[in-house]
């Protein structure tokens, strides 16, 4: 057992060497400020409007034709709530699917097949099988949840007359 350290004599503060190399002290980051901030309305503004891809296909937006029938096929194949869903994220793959096929695809063919709840979803899972390989299924669930999730965001809308308008 090893003695402690002695208490220090005074209450005054220790006298510490100066340090020989203050030279290699980084100098703190500058702040850029940024002389036209005007760009970065049409920055934010491309990065709303910005479509994902999958499979090299830019997808088109989750309008709400494409919601209505998503929802629609859920429920058609007795989909769980998709609160139940939101626990497990690869509970969601089926979705992601769904997701991904319809916005790949036009309201054409879209329409075609929303009277066929069974057919489209083998359509969905024919498609996904070959547009989904299995290494990038969490990827393909992450742009979906994206698409979904981008769906429910409010767009700010700039006033023209400066009056309010709730936004």
């Amino acid at each position: 057992m090893t003695a402690p350290d002695p208490l220090p004599e005074s209450d005054e503060a220790p006298i510490l060497p100066a340090d020989p190399s203050p030279s290699k002290i980084q100098p703190a980051p500058a702040i850029i400020i940024d002389e036209d901030p005007s760009s970065d309305a049409d920055d934010r503004e491309l990065a709303y409007d910005a479509q994902p891809e999958w499979d090299g296909v830019a997808l088109g937006p989750w309008s709400f034709d494409r919601e209505a029938v998503f929802y629609s096929q859920r429920r058609s194949m007795g989909a769980p709530p998709l609160d139940d869903v939101n626990d497990d994220i690869s509970s969601f793959l089926a979705d992601a699917a769904r997701i991904l096929w319809l916005c790949s695809h036009d309201r054409s063919e879209i329409t075609a097949l929303r009277s066929k709840p069974a057919v489209m979803q083998d359509v969905i899972d024919d498609w996904a099988e070959l547009a989904i390989p299995r290494g990038s299924r969490m990827e393909a669930t992450l742009t979906a949840l994206r698409i979904f999730n981008h769906g429910n965001i409010n767009k700010p809308i700039p006033v023209e007359d400066g009056n309010p308008s709730g936004n």
